[in-house]
């Protein structure tokens, strides 16, 4: 039998930690994890994290947890088993608000992941649901699993809105398509500006170009570091004339995983993920991984001297 614990001591920091509560898309993300793991060579932490009830004396909650959490928790390691014999995997059993759990677990492990329903697009909102919310809260990258399609999936997509703030996730991003077989797609989304000063069709044209220019100098910076982490990896580069987050939707439609990264100078307050994330969690295609923009900038690109530099007339 696997072992069933109450805290992070001893558990591998490598595993992924998964959180569990036997729904469709929880068992979805327990079928990512390990597929996952059993490629990257890590274990699995399944995480059941039963919240607390004040209409309840807290000696009967301690002991109603252990018995039925622990019965639960069998049933999903057993599964987890079914999907990857070969792959580590423990539980955990947990106590408190799912939220924090998981932000908590978060500092231990590489990788955090949920399953979530598709609840459709919902466009420019800041503030989600908890699932949501642990993207902005979580130290390590999150992984956000829908249920299992029957489409067959291929390649890897990541959005970038700057190459220098974004090359945490370019650089896991080329890993993982390294690790996967699967070719790189890195996406930039433009929008030419919309101000009132641009009062003629030229004008609004020589914006248009500019701002189309500036996609593909950051497209290229973002190639060349993609190119340096993984040098026999296949990159493709798109520029996309829409919205962030409808063009990072419809790019990674048929992709085996998309990625993309929470910056802190996009979210408008803090604890939050910005609109870009925040739109494309609400319409989950496929397994999306956000990254945290933790970097500093150690160096100015090309892309950021034309900014300086060059502005349409």
């Amino acid at each position: 039998m696997s072992r069933i614990a109450n805290t992070f001591n001893n558990h591998p920091t490598d595993s992924i930690v998964v959180g569990v509560d036997g729904s469709s898309p929880s068992r979805a993300a327990v079928r990512w994890s390990m597929h996952r793991a059993a490629v990257a060579g890590c274990s699995v932490v399944l995480a059941h994290i039963v919240e607390d009830s004040l209409t309840v004396p807290s000696e009967h909650i301690e002991a109603e947890t252990q018995q039925t959490g622990r019965a639960f928790l069998q049933a999903e390691l057993d599964f987890a088993h079914l999907i990857e014999h070969l792959v580590p995997v423990t539980a955990l059993l947990l106590q408190g608000d799912p939220l924090e759990q998981l932000a908590a677990a978060s500092e231990h492990m590489v990788m955090v992941a949920i399953g979530t329903h598709k609840t459709g697009f919902v466009q420019g909102r800041v503030f989600g649901s908890k699932f949501i919310q642990l993207a902005a809260r979580a130290s390590s990258p999150v992984a956000f699993i829908p249920n299992s399609s029957t489409r067959r999936r291929g390649g890897v997509v990541v959005g970038v809105g700057d190459a220098v703030e974004g090359q945490e996730s370019i650089r896991f991003a080329a890993a993982e398509a390294a690790r996967d077989g699967h070719e790189l797609t890195i996406v930039h989304c433009w929008e030419a500006p919309r101000t009132p000063t641009l009062q003629t069709s030229d004008e609004q044209s020589e914006a248009a170009q500019f701002a189309a220019l500036l996609s593909e100098t950051v497209l290229a910076d973002a190639q060349a570091i993609a190119r340096q982490a993984q040098p026999e990896l296949t990159i493709r580069t798109r520029s996309v004339h829409r919205p962030a987050a409808e063009g990072l939707i419809d790019v990674s439609a048929a992709a085996s995983l998309l990625i993309i990264c929470r910056s802190h100078r996009n979210a408008s307050l803090p604890g939050t993920v910005g609109s870009t994330v925040h739109d494309v969690l609400l319409n989950l295609g496929g397994p999306t991984v956000v990254i945290h923009d933790t970097l500093p900038i150690r160096h100015r690109t090309f892309a950021h001297k034309m900014r300086d530099t060059v502005a349409p007339h």
